[in-house]
């Protein structure tokens, strides 16, 4: 009967120490996924500063090209002012 007892909490300790490594490798999986959870939630952000920046870059070349056309009409209209 002792003999009995005994296999069976050895048996139930193993069982223990098996779920203790299952709950391990669980832990794990889930501090990954909470990692990736805030990479994706963090790559909005960047991306729309890449397109915020993106934007203000284009807003600024629009504004030079608008500039270079009104040169260009003044330098076109003060030409034909001199008639040339």
């Amino acid at each position: 009967m002792a003999a009995k007892v005994i296999s069976d909490c050895e048996e139930l300790e193993k069982e223990v120490e098996e779920s203790v490594v299952e709950v391990a490798k669980v832990k794990t999986q889930l501090t990954h996924a909470h990692e990736s959870i805030a990479t994706l939630r963090n790559q909005p952000k960047v991306s729309e500063k890449k397109h915020a920046h993106t934007r203000k870059q284009l807003s600024k070349a629009n504004g030079q090209v608008t500039e270079r056309d009104q040169q260009k009409r003044n330098i076109l209209a003060q030409l034909k002012k001199e008639g040339c």
